[in-house]
């Protein structure tokens, strides 16, 4: 029956139960799964800056600059906001790719012999539904809330948008 199926996960527990569920299906009915991750661009919280840090995941940095006559104050707030930026892009990768893994790790536990996976960069649903479009999915499978919460109560959700804009069968996991 199914064929193809895109599964969508911000790695929230809602989302990890869709991938269940699509894994599931996919072994039932010897599907590829399509696993789909769009990177969160928003502000990573403080906390897991923190702890990138101490778990030393972000290496390679040099020594800041001492504050001196020979080294402008401007030169090191640039220094600094240069690195804030390096930082939040590499936290958000490897958070990324760590909710890839944990989807994959499903799947083969389910015994999916076919798993693709897709890091997208964007707008959620519009990624979503452009994937969906592009890999000819036949089904879509979501979880009903993810972890961008407030946004999808004042703007619509990602699984209600994406479900508006696929000609495809839809499952939305609660």
């Amino acid at each position: 029956m199914f064929t193809r199926i895109a599964v969508a996960t911000d790695g929230s527990l809602t989302a990890m139960r869709a991938v269940r569920v699509a894994a599931d299906l996919a072994a039932k009915y010897d599907a590829e799964i399509i696993i789909l991750h769009v990177l969160m661009w928003q502000d990573p919280k403080d906390i897991l800056k923190r702890l990138a840090f101490i778990q030393h995941t972000l290496d390679g940095e040099a020594a800041l600059p001492a504050a001196n006559d020979d080294v402008p104050v401007q030169t090191i707030i640039a220094e600094l906001e240069s690195r804030q930026i390096k930082i939040d892009e590499n936290l958000i990768t490897i958070l990324g790719n760590k909710v890839v893994e944990q989807a994959r790790q499903v799947c083969r536990e389910n015994g999916v012999n076919a798993v693709k996976v897709e890091i997208l960069e964007g707008d959620y649903a519009d990624q979503i539904v452009a994937t969906v479009k592009r890999t000819d999915a036949d089904l879509v499978v979501l979880g009903s809330r993810g972890l961008g919460q407030l946004e999808g109560f004042f703007q619509g959700s990602v699984s209600q948008a994406v479900a508006r804009n696929v000609d495809t069968t839809f499952l939305i996991v609660k």
